[in-house]
C-alpha cells in the first residue's frame, strides 16, 4: 500500500473524492493501527460550513462518519 502523492489531493475537490473512493485510510498511533475502506466521499471546495453543528470543512481534514457519530481526525 503506497501513501498518496500531495499532488493527489491538489486537483478539484470532486476528483479527489471520486479517487479516493474504494481506498483503505490508516491511522496509526502508538496503541495500534485502524484500516478503513472508504466507501464515501464528500466534495466540498474551499472553507464550508455544512452540518447542523457547524463542523468547517477545508483541505487536508478528514472526517469520518458513523451510524453513531462523526469523528475527525
Amino acid at each position: 500500500m503506497e501513501k498518496l502523492p500531495q499532488s493527489f489531493y491538489e486537483q478539484n475537490a470532486k476528483e479527489v473524492a471520486q479517487g479516493l473512493l474504494g481506498r483503505d485510510l490508516v491511522y496509526r498511533s502508538e496503541i495500534g493501527t485502524i484500516r478503513l475502506r472508504i466507501t464515501e466521499a464528500g466534495a466540498y471546495e474551499g472553507k464550508t460550513r455544512t452540518t447542523s453543528k457547524g463542523a468547517s470543512y477545508f483541505p487536508g481534514l478528514v472526517s469520518i462518519s458513523s451510524k453513531y457519530g462523526k469523528f475527525m481526525i
